[in-house]
This record gives structure tokens, sequence and C-alpha cells, in this order.
């Protein structure tokens, strides 16, 4: 693969391990959006692109080490978590001991620049477990800046109908994360480092 162009054909997107249609459809999109230094302005994504899985976006920005600030939070993302994002500290769903290393984990997609594939189980209040496949790749402020992020979320398995709608997330773990090479290849990380529950 050429450097920067990781979506050549179709093919690719299983050797990166995304599952979801919906994830492989934002990946190709991402891909195909002009860029500038590897990382393409937010004013270049267009949510009427890709109305049908509209509901799993959400946007962040990464503006202090202690702040992830959510932006937007799409209507699956609200029922991911069980309460409204937007406008929220992203952080703020970890423990105080913990968020300095997930800001690490995540901020790594800007700074590199790379995309970050997580698969990861969550476990709502209730006791109902869903696995989700979360898809993010960088992009640019309205000043030219890589400070934002946007990820996609889609459900691995169905969600039980027994389970509340107001169902919050109680904890998560990875069943597996990896850094997607978009040109400038991938971040170093010591997995020994990795919180026991992590969520993206």
């Amino acid at each position: 693969m050429e450097a920067g162009n990781f979506m050549q054909s179709s093919s690719t997107l299983p050797e990166l391990g995304i599952c979801s249609p919906a994830a492989q459809a934002y990946a190709a999109y991402w891909n195909a959006l002009p860029k500038v230094g590897l990382i393409p302005p937010r004013s270049s994504f267009d949510p009427a692109d890709l109305p049908s899985i509209l509901p799993g976006f959400a946007v962040h920005e990464f503006v202090s080490p202690d702040n992830i600030l959510v932006r937007l939070s799409g209507s699956a993302v609200v029922e991911r978590f069980g309460y409204e994002m937007t406008g929220k500290n992203y952080l703020s769903n970890f423990e105080s001991s913990r968020q300095h290393k997930v800001y690490d984990a995540l901020s790594r997609i800007i700074d590199c620049p790379c995309g970050l594939l997580v698969h990861v189980r969550m476990f709502r209040e209730s006791g109902v477990t869903i696995d989700y496949e979360v898809l993010g790749f960088p992009f640019r402020s309205e000043h030219g800046i890589a400070n934002l992020a946007i990820y996609h979320t889609e459900t691995l398995n169905s969600r039980p109908k027994l389970a509340p709608p107001d169902d919050r997330r109680k904890d998560s773990l990875p069943l597996r994360r990896m850094y997607i090479d978009i040109g400038a290849g991938i971040p170093n990380w010591d997995y020994s480092r990795e919180p026991e529950r992590f969520a993206s």
C-alpha cells in the first residue's frame, strides 16, 4: 500500500480488521476526502453523504490533556452511553486516575496522525453486554488545526429487547485495538500500560 492511501481496494478492508459495513463505508469515504498534510478539513465531511449511518457518528475536539470536548454525538452514540454527550468532556466517563491514560491513547489519532479501530465490549448497568466497533479518523478544524477526531460506532451484536432504553454504560473492556497507518506510520504503544478497562 502507498503511504496515505490505505483504501486502494476493497480487499484492504478485511486486512485492517474492519467488520461492519457501516465502518467500511466510513473508511472508504474518509480516504476519498481531500487532505492537507494527510488530514482532511472538517468542512469536507458532509453528513448528507452518509445518511444511513449518520446516527453512529461523534465529533471529538482535543482541547487539552484533561478535556476531550464532544462537539456532536449521534443518536446511536447517545444510546450507547445512555445519555446525551454533546458539550461534555468525554474523559468524564472514566475515573480520574485513568483519564490521562485514555487521553494518551486517543490523542495519538491527531498527534501521529493515524486512524483508530477499536472492538470494545460494553457492560451496562442492567447487566446487558454489547460489543461495538469504533472507527476514528483525524480532521482539521476551521482554523486548519489537527485537533478533531470523528468516530463511527456500530454494534456487532444485537441489544436484548428487554434492556431498558435508558440503560447506561457501566464499564468497558477492549477486545481489540489497533492504529491505522494513513501515511505517517503508526504510533508506538506499550500495551502493558493499557488500563484494565478502556473504551473509545
